[in-house]
């Protein structure tokens, strides 16, 4: 099953591909992460992970209903997507010796397909 992709532009003109996926998905977010991505999700079905990404500031989570204006506002404001990128880099670069984390995220993205 392939997501349904949507766009969103802010004023810069970056346009931010938006995947719709089912709410029982965990985060298949490593890559983003690893490019140092500001990264605006919904919760996943894994509690865990979502206090791992919050904690860190890494994932700015967002409900259904307020995820396009979440998006938009973050377009606008550089100074919290500069520390949304800031972070997911360093958890990145962090979960890439913390092997076990990374593992266990992995298996969980390849189970609940």
């Amino acid at each position: 099953e392939v997501p349904e992709l949507q766009h969103a532009s802010g004023e810069d003109g970056r346009r931010l591909p938006i995947a719709l996926l089912p709410a029982d998905q965990v985060h298949r977010i490593h890559h983003l992460l690893a490019h140092g991505k500001a990264i605006v999700s919904e919760r996943s079905a894994d509690p865990r992970l979502d206090e791992v990404y919050e904690k860190r500031g890494a994932v700015f989570f967002a409900s259904e209903e307020s995820l396009v204006a979440d998006v938009l506002a973050l377009l606008e404001d550089s100074n919290t997507r500069l520390r949304l990128e800031q972070n997911s880099l360093g958890l990145a670069q962090e979960l890439a010796w913390d092997t076990e984390r990374l593992e266990t995220g992995m298996k969980l993205a390849t189970t609940t397909r």
